[in-house]
């Protein structure tokens, strides 16, 4: 405990010497006009939205939320990009290909990679949990790493 103290300290006076300051200002956020991400799927109705920002260029935008489709009596979810801040939406990933799948969770990385994972069923009644991975921001996903035998998870 003692030690760390030191270090901090040390770092502290290091900091102050070169003249570094160690605050962090927020980053601004600008609120643009409603737009409505899932209009190229307007009948289904759509729950548990999550959005990720690409860390190094915020134009580019992820997300991902459940859906339900009444014409199949189907749950399952979809994949969103934005490439310009989020004034227009692409969807470019959904999972109706399985019996059933849920609680999305998606994300932006480093060197637009990009990340999706869901919750679902197969056809025969096994839980997996299919993994995409893109490589251009969520424009295009590579097939899915399926892992078995995680049901009960929350947003995996």
């Amino acid at each position: 405990m003692l030690r760390r103290r030191a270090l901090i300290a040390s770092l502290a006076v290091a900091c102050s010497v070169a003249g570094v300051t160690l605050a962090f200002e927020p980053a601004a956020i600008r609120v643009g006009p409603n737009v409505r991400v899932s209009e190229a799927r307007a009948g289904i109705a759509h729950n548990e939205i999550l959005l990720s920002a690409d860390p190094a260029d915020p134009r580019f935008l992820l997300g991902c939320s459940m859906a339900f489709d009444p014409t199949r009596n189907k749950t399952y979810t979809i994949v969103y990009v934005s490439s310009d801040g989020g004034t227009s939406w692409t969807p470019t990933l959904d999972t109706a290909d399985f019996e059933f799948t849920g609680d999305p969770a998606c994300a932006l990385g480093r060197k637009a990679r990009g990340y999706y994972v869901a919750l679902g069923f197969k056809d025969d009644g096994k839980f997996t949990d299919p993994i995409y991975r893109s490589g251009d921001s969520g424009k295009t996903w590579d097939a899915p790493l399926l892992l078995a035998g995680f049901h009960g998870l929350d947003r995996e």
